[in-house]
């Protein structure tokens, strides 16, 4: 049962189906009643598949998105009702078909347009002003006879002359007019004229301010907007990354956006009026036309021009009231940069670690020089140092610097440095290139690759930080970061705002209530079908589990360092806070690998070789949920195994084969009445037991152990990069040469791209002056 439908007329499930076309009503309404019962994403999309019909989790994220804003505009029709309700006390007509439209509303544009129709706002408008000192009866008296009126006598404070009198009279017929149903059945119809030729100019407004303020921050920037600063093109012919590109440019100040509507479109919009004014008398009084030009000029004009820029590219119309679809031409922007954002952080977070190895982080730069650490295998500090890519005025102490690096790189027997993508990177990748060559590094073959230290410096100086490295220089903590993002990027990027990443596309300029949502839901996700070990995950690690949160994820915090290690997955619910609900949105997704237990008897217990795995359940190193626990048992017994015999490897080749015979598996579903997707998800889990990382199917780390230089780059040159960030235009491609090359989203067009994979690239055309460098597909490697 839907649970908050009480404010509109449609149901969630309704809506999803509107915006999500390639799912059935069915599943949408499925999708709604789980979303109502507070399941998690990451919940739904492992363990719900079969109510819903296998939905992608992408898919999934989508209808989340648009639940949430189905509860928002739910919300915001309510408290709309209620001040229409307070301003139309004495009207119930008016407010009832007012209400109808509010409650067919399905965008928050919809809600605002019949709010501007009633007027639901604190200051009064010259309309009611006009209203209120009572010239609405000589206005209607004009529209209904043509004839004129004694202005004198409708003189008041706020209208004192017949002059004022008349504006009040003009202001009152332009907003009948407006609110005529053939004018809104016309407006309407225009902005469903697909091919509109609606004219989108853009100039430069910034050269004043460049002149008067060079220092100022933002015009350092005002050459990113150089493809605008004599912009014309048809709106329907604007691509999303324009249109945000665009938004950015007029809210700096750098551009000025003109919308010129069809001429045609005016005097078409005075025929209809005039038409409409006409019937049942001769003719109408020059008060009436210039009330039609001004409902033109001041009402219409800018309401077309003001809802094309966001209008969709395709329209949706209600039969009362035209809206604005979700699908108008800025939000289809910013959705695709959110979905955008979503893809790249996703991509980003499941990068393969690279586990098992100590790794070098270098965090490059001139001045205070290259800031390093070194860190183990598990990500503990081992040392922290720094190197000059500049001669200083102490030569020695720079030679003992170098020495001290390479000493320690062959003492830790570390082979993988990791280098950050900022200033001074190429210069830092020159030196350990020349230091490889000159084999100070032997026996060791060391390699190195490229770390987008981006969020870095944030992270250094952010409480995150201090509470991770409380006892380490600021200095050092971009370095530790760096190394830490190729040892296990998922537990290392969640500690940075996702803002601060590099990736998508404006992200900058989306909500920033919007682009919290999708970063939570993505980082819970991540973090949740990657898996948790329970009794050594940090607290930022376990907070973005399904169902849990920072609150939770302390209390666990606290729990395990005061009473030890979690046994079993049941102990959760021992923890303040954490009830069955709780319990069964998060247990899953946690792991407790009972090979890594302390041995811990219980009292009375006197058998050694066992107290070691009493309260201990095998499954809870597994994605088998609890709820599923019965069904393993049967398997399990059938085969006449136990659980915990699952930790030896022949009694899970026993499981594994038995689920690789059809026939005896589907006699088995049978006769315990379980279905065969449930079955073959136990198998593969217990198949895949204790090595059931997601990330391994994802693109790792391109080591490298020479450098290319932009001068060295020209037409025809062929080089192997790495995809650093992916937008609707294209696609940015690191190829070590300190400027990322740009892959054109037509050369790309059907190919599916990811975040750190590994492509062979040409070079297609070099801008020197702009540092800007076009590139060709010509390889991807899997």
């Amino acid at each position: 049962m839907q649970l908050a439908t009480k404010n509109v007329n449609w149901t969630y499930g309704e809506f999803l189906s509107e915006n999500v076309p390639e799912l059935k009503a069915w599943q949408c309404e499925e999708v709604v009643k789980l979303l109502d019962e507070q399941n998690t994403l990451p919940f739904i999309a492992r363990y719900r598949q079969q109510k819903i019909g296998n939905i992608d989790v992408s898919v999934l994220r989508q209808c989340f998105m648009l639940y949430e804003k189905a509860k928002k505009i739910d919300k915001t029709v309510g408290t709309a009702v209620k001040s229409l309700q307070e301003k139309h006390k004495g009207d119930q007509a008016t407010s009832a078909f007012l209400i109808d439209e509010l409650k067919s509303a399905k965008s928050i544009e919809d809600v605002n347009l019949v709010k501007s129709k009633c007027g639901i706002h604190s200051k009064l408008t010259s309309y009611e002003q006009a209203i209120e000192a009572g010239l609405k009866e000589p206005a209607i008296y004009i529209m209904n006879s043509g004839k004129s009126v004694d202005l004198l006598k409708y003189t008041s404070s706020n209208f004192p002359n017949k002059l004022s009198v008349k504006e009040g009279i003009i202001d009152i017929i332009a907003k009948e007019i407006w609110m005529h149903d053939e004018t809104q059945n016309f407006i309407k119809e225009l902005l469903s004229q697909k091919d509109a030729n609606v004219q989108v100019e853009v100039k430069r407004v910034a050269k004043r301010r460049s002149l008067v303020n060079s220092k100022d921050a933002k015009m350092k920037n005002s050459e990113n907007f150089a493809a605008y600063f004599d912009f014309c093109k048809y709106l329907k012919s604007i691509k999303a990354h324009q249109i945000l590109a665009i938004n950015r440019g007029v809210s700096c100040a750098f551009l000025k956006k003109i919308i010129t509507l069809p001429l045609k479109w005016k005097a078409q919009f005075v025929t209809v009026c005039q038409e409409k004014l006409r019937k049942g008398k001769k003719a109408i009084s020059e008060i009436e036309r210039n009330a039609i030009e001004k409902c033109f000029n001041e009402i219409a004009e800018k309401y077309l021009c003001r809802y094309l820029w966001y209008l969709a590219l395709s329209f949706s119309i209600n039969s009362k009231l035209f809206r604005v679809d979700v699908n108008n031409a800025t939000r289809v922007a910013e959705m695709e940069a959110l979905e955008c954002f979503s893809r790249n952080l996703k991509d980003m977070l499941l990068v393969k670690p690279l586990k098992g190895c100590s790794i070098l982080g270098i965090d490059p730069g001139f001045a205070a020089g290259c800031k390093y650490a070194m860190i183990s295998s598990t990500g503990d500090v081992i040392d922290t140092g720094k190197i000059f890519l500049r001669n200083t005025s102490q030569k020695e102490d720079q030679v003992l610097m170098m020495k001290k690096l390479c000493n320690l790189m062959v003492q830790a027997k570390c082979e993988n440095i990791a280098i950050g993508n900022g200033t001074g990177s190429q210069q830092a990748q020159q030196l350990i290139s020349d230091l490889i060559k000159s084999n100070v590094f032997a026996p060791l073959s060391v390699k190195f690759c490229i770390v987008s230290e981006a969020g870095s410096s944030q992270y250094s100086i952010s409480k995150v930080g201090c509470d991770d490295l409380p006892g380490l220089d600021p200095v050092y903590r971009s370095a530790v970061s760096i190394a830490r993002r190729v040892l296990d990027p998922l537990s290392e990027y969640i500690k940075i705002d996702p803002k601060h990443v590099g990736i998508g596309m404006y992200q900058h300029d989306l909500a920033k209530t919007e682009l919290a949502a999708v970063r939570d839901s993505v980082f819970e996700e991540c973090v949740s079908f990657v898996g948790v070990n329970l009794n050594t995950c940090s607290s930022q690690l376990l907070q973005h589990v399904s169902g849990l949160g920072k609150q939770k994820a302390e209390a666990i915090i606290k729990h395990r360092a005061k009473l030890g290690q979690f046994r079993n997955r049941k102990q959760l619910l021992q923890i303040n806070g954490i009830g069955q609900h709780v319990f069964k949105m998060c247990c899953g997704f946690l792991r407790i690998y009972a090979t890594e237990l302390n041995e811990q008897r219980q009292i009375g217990s006197s058998n050694k070789k066992d107290s070691k795995y009493m309260d201990v359940d095998a499954l809870d190193a597994t994605s088998i949920h609890p709820e599923t626990y019965g069904i393993v048992d049967k398997l399990l017994n059938h085969l006449k195994l136990s659980r915990m015999d699952l930790l030896r490897a022949e009694a899970r080749d026993t499981v594994v084969r038995f689920g690789k015979n059809e026939e005896n598996l589907a006699k088995f579903s049978g006769n315990h009445h379980v279905d065969m997707d449930t079955l073959n998800f136990i198998i593969s889990n217990i198949e895949k037991y204790g090595n059931d990382d997601i990330r391994d199917d994802f693109n790792g780390w391109t080591f490298i152990d020479s450098v290319n230089t932009f001068d060295s780059l020209s037409v025809g040159s062929v080089l192997i990069g790495t995809v650093r960030n992916i937008a609707t235009f294209g696609a940015f491609v690191d190829i070590g040469v300190g400027v990322d090359g740009m892959l054109n989203s037509n050369a790309i067009e059907g190919i599916a791209l990811h975040i750190n994979q590994q492509v062979r690239v040409s070079v297609c055309k070099i801008d020197e002056e702009r540092k800007r460098i076009s590139l060709r597909l010509v390889q991807i490697f899997q």
